[in-house]
């Protein structure tokens, strides 16, 4: 269920390494792209994004909602890395010369991206996970490992009054008052859109389950003093009657 975390079997999951041989034939499709729903690497009914295709965003996940005002927004989810490329991915930046496997892009109303998240690959078991930087390059800060078939937990507490994020890993505070990726046209200009994606390389599979999404609001203290007045008004109203 979104928002809940499933409990991590690992001793029985046979998504933990070693992955068997059988496990190939779930996602092999047209180009070897396919999106499926299973259990994986202790994740209940999780999104399954596998690609074997060179293109960016060759698997993903889109979302558009109306925005609501709001002071601040918490994005949580479990993920994890299947399997990787061994050679780069799409999207070489600094600091990942590997490129981007899995990305999830934020955007505002205007377009304007609010805050990315991607992880590159180091080698067969194991890569980093990154928050974008603002500016042209795409760089990003490092704000952690992941080991594959392990998931990890991820929470974005975007603040909308100042325009930065923090981010916690499992719980643990990884990254502090990172600055938006780009520049909001006003208040009003609030998050409509969670593009979730896997890049892909030719002949090579990037595999990627993610499960739990959850996405929740913090109303402007106007919002909340104008609930406070109206809840004080009853209490008076009923004193009165009283």
């Amino acid at each position: 269920m979104p928002g809940r975390r499933p409990p991590r079997n690992r001793a029985r999951d046979p998504w933990s390494p070693p992955f068997g041989p059988p496990w190939r034939h779930i996602f092999l499709g047209n180009k070897g792209v396919k999106t499926t729903i299973g259990n994986a690497a202790g994740l209940n009914h999780a999104v399954i994004q596998s690609n074997n295709f060179a293109f960016l965003a060759s698997t993903y996940l889109d979302t558009q909602f109306i925005p609501s005002r709001a002071e601040r927004g918490v994005f949580s989810f479990d993920f994890a890395i299947l399997e990787t490329p061994t050679l780069p991915n799409q999207q070489v930046v600094p600091g990942a010369p590997n490129g981007q496997d899995f990305v999830i892009n934020t955007f505002s109303d205007s377009t304007a991206r609010i805050w990315r998240f991607f992880t590159s690959h180091t080698g067969p078991t194991a890569g980093d996970m990154f928050m974008r930087l603002p500016g042209v390059t795409g760089e990003g800060t490092n704000i952690g490992t992941y080991t594959v078939g392990i998931p990890i937990h991820v929470e974005v507490n975007a603040d909308y009054v100042h325009d930065t994020v923090n981010v916690y890993l499992d719980g643990t505070l990884a990254v502090a008052n990172l600055p938006f990726t780009a520049t909001r046209t006003g208040t009003n200009d609030q998050t409509t859109e969670f593009f979730i994606f896997n890049n892909g390389i030719s002949g090579q599979m990037t595999v990627t389950a993610i499960d739990n999404i959850f996405y929740a609001v913090v109303p402007e203290p106007s919002a909340l003093l104008l609930c406070g007045l109206t809840a004080a008004g009853i209490s008076v109203l009923i004193r009165r009657r009283r």
